[in-house]
């Protein structure tokens, strides 16, 4: 398992829920999101290209939202 898998792996089981969305746009920066279990509207949303940078995005919105 590489570290990266280990990172994403590790935040699945503490509460993130990935999802990948490939929506019909060229660009593939979105292709994947992130929320935290229990999502409400108006809560974070992490996006990227891969699902370990979807977390990351999540997580730095929710680091720099408090």
């Amino acid at each position: 398992m590489t570290d990266l898998e280990a990172y994403t792996l590790w935040h699945k089981k503490h509460g993130v829920i990935t999802e990948y969305e490939y929506p019909p746009i060229p660009k593939r920066a979105w292709d994947w999101s992130a929320v935290r279990d229990g999502y409400e509207p108006g809560d974070p949303i992490g996006y990227g290209p891969t699902e370990a940078d979807a977390i990351r995005d999540l997580l730095d919105q929710e680091y720099y939202d408090d």
